[in-house]
């Protein structure tokens, strides 16, 4: 994702590519969220009550 930021900055970028990279970001930070939903639904599940909220 870092480095999708690092092309868009590039200065001789045609809009095409830009376009590319910013539908890539999209779909990584999609996934991203989705693992980091996941993560946090097991380690919710995994924690004693009296730890939860």
């Amino acid at each position: 994702m870092l480095g999708l930021g690092q092309l868009l900055s590039m200065p001789d970028n045609e809009t095409e590519e830009e376009e590319l990279y910013l539908n890539k970001i999209i779909e990584v930070t999609g996934k991203l969220d989705q693992i980091v939903k996941e993560m946090n639904d097991i380690l919710t599940n995994e924690l004693p009550d009296n730890l939860k909220d």
